[in-house]
């Protein structure tokens, strides 16, 4: 259990842990600070809006307004602490064609508002019943429950449907031909190798619809081009280049997503193991070949 393998590293008998205590428990959080190594682990989570059923479809203002309801920081910082950064876009940092500089969507109550009424529901009037779909789990209800409280707020009344993971899949997923039952539904992408593509494709091409990945449904030419262009490139500057031209199409005119967060990852080391190198695909990616255990031997009896 966690909670044993927790006592086996405070006393010593692990030299790494990869889960540290939640900083909502201070006690135990205090004694392990200092050993607690962060790094980005390449994902991004989101809310994914289902562009081919109604509230969604063809109303790039109304997946804006929700996108701008929604307090990212909150999510980040207090109902899940030291778990994951508030993303401004789809492409994670440390990756080719990351924008620090896309402006993506601070929680703006007052721009949800006006975006609400400009998709033609001011206040909230007149919108179709709207549910998000999560597979079971505590944190996707409180996350889910978040998400739902926000957008009472600027006067969406949001519906919760938690469903086992089979199907979750099946109202998420569609067929390639044949949309998902959800309207809405949380969900990350890790990706497989550290290149811009990994994500976008998978996610907004065209070719994914349905189970691949494009579960959103989304088609747009010009993404399609930017993307199909990228990675006929071998320069890295350029590749990148077309990436952040898809991105800011996918995340500021079509408002894909609700876009959450970008992962990071969280993992225990004793002061006494050195060499450690990091790596975004995950910490069971760390070279073992670089570390050392630089532990001072315990004088004879």
């Amino acid at each position: 259990s966690w909670s044993g393998a927790m006592q086996e590293y405070l006393a010593g008998g692990l030299d790494s842990l990869d889960q540290p205590p939640s900083a909502n428990d201070a006690e135990l959080r205090a004694r392990v600070e200092a050993e607690i190594v962060r790094h980005p682990f390449i994902g991004t989570g989101f809310i994914g809006f289902n562009l081919e059923r109604p509230p969604f479809k063809g109303n790039a203002a109304l997946r804006q307004a929700f996108n701008y309801a929604v307090d990212k920081e909150y999510m980040d910082r207090i109902l899940f602490p030291d778990k994951n950064t508030p993303a401004n876009g789809v492409i994670p940092p440390g990756i080719p064609g990351h924008d620090p500089d896309l402006p993506g969507y601070p929680h703006d109550e007052a721009k949800a508002r006006s975006l609400l009424a400009k998709a033609g529901y001011p206040g909230g009037a007149g919108l179709p019943p709207v549910a998000l779909w999560v597979n079971t789990s505590e944190d996707n209800r409180k996350l889910g429950e978040a998400i739902q409280s926000d957008l009472k707020r600027v006067g969406v009344n949001m519906a919760l449907r938690e469903v086992d993971w089979a199907a979750y899949l099946e109202a998420i997923e569609g067929t390639a031909g044949v949309a998902g039952a959800a309207q809405m539904f949380r969900y990350g992408w890790y990706l497989d190798y550290p290149d811009a593509d990994a994500i976008l494709r998978p996610l907004f091409h065209s070719s994914s619809l349905g189970p691949p990945g494009n579960y959103f449904r989304y088609r747009n030419r010009a993404v399609d081009d930017l993307l199909d262009r990228a990675l006929a490139l071998t320069d890295t500057d350029a590749r990148a280049a077309l990436y952040r031209d898809a991105e800011r199409i996918v995340v500021m005119d079509d408002a894909v997503c609700l876009f959450l967060d970008y992962y990071q990852e969280t993992t225990l080391y004793k002061p006494y193991v050195k060499g450690v190198v990091l790596s975004p695909l995950g910490e069971f990616r760390t070279p073992l070949e670089t570390i050392r255990i630089e532990r001072t031997p315990r004088p004879p009896a």
